[in-house]
């Protein structure tokens, strides 16, 4: 039987197998004899290494920042959802990535990232505790709507860059009508200034939120947000403190939505 997200998993000794099980083994959720299996696919395929070493720097810089830990039942979950869908395997030749026509952002990867590559990465985010926790109240209450995003059917993930090096990650479900971003390499914001994000329609745009920037000084900042509506892409702009009722400057960011 199928899962709802991809084709039911074989032996990790499959060679495609090997292919679709590098996002679960970027974030340490194999057993023994599949990480094994998919160490000696790495030994030969260039392309899934470096899927493998990006999906890990992007762990280690969520799990830089210090927040409080996840209940294991959620870790458990999210576990199980990375190890029972498989990744797409990565092209045999690396292909430049077009830039999106009057965006100022690039796709990066777009067929080498598929949604389960950025699920990863935001369930590593979970299962350390760094993605929107909040050390005070409601931790798991955010635990289980980041959860619900990534277990969703419907589940797509995509990856960009911007011109000066920033990117953003986004995971998104129709059908539980949220996304889930991660902004990297923003500058400081700086004094009476925030991040706020936009949905953006052909009719206009609405703020989707502020970018929750973590702690360390590491410009990082993330987002959760619901009500997905009409919008076909989202922005970043810089705004006052507080957040504007429409944007003020011109996006540092935008990307096309992956749902």
């Amino acid at each position: 039987m199928n899962h709802p997200l991809g084709p039911a998993r074989r032996s990790a000794g499959d060679g495609d197998d090997a292919h679709a099980l590098t996002g679960p083994y970027a974030v340490d959720a194999l057993d023994a004899a599949e990480r094994a299996a998919v160490e000696r696919h790495l030994e030969a395929c260039p392309a899934c290494r470096e899927e493998v070493r990006e999906l890990r720097e992007t762990a280690a810089r969520l799990a830089s920042t210090t927040a409080v830990r996840p209940p294991d039942r959620l870790r458990a979950r999210v576990m199980s959802e990375i190890r029972s869908v498989r990744q797409v395997p990565p092209p045999r030749s690396a292909g430049a990535g077009g830039a999106h026509a009057a965006l100022p952002i690039r796709r990066t990867r777009a067929a080498r990232l598929p949604w389960l590559a950025a699920a990863a990465m935001f369930a590593a985010a979970v299962v350390l505790g760094v993605l929107l926790m909040d050390a005070k109240s409601g931790g798991d209450t955010r635990a289980e709507r980041i959860a619900a995003v990534i277990a969703a059917p419907d589940a797509r993930g995509a990856s960009g860059a911007g011109p000066d090096g920033s990117r953003m990650t986004v995971l998104a479900s129709r059908e539980v009508d949220r996304m889930l971003v991660l902004a990297d390499g923003l500058p400081p914001a700086g004094p009476a200034r925030v991040y706020q994000v936009w949905f953006m329609t052909d009719a206009g745009v609405r703020s989707a939120g502020l970018l929750d920037e973590t702690a360390g000084g590491n410009a990082s900042a993330s987002l959760m947000a619901d009500r997905l509506g009409d919008a076909a892409r989202i922005g970043v702009t810089l705004e006052p403190a507080g957040g504007s009722p429409a944007p003020t400057t011109r996006p540092v960011l935008v990307m096309t939505l992956p749902v």
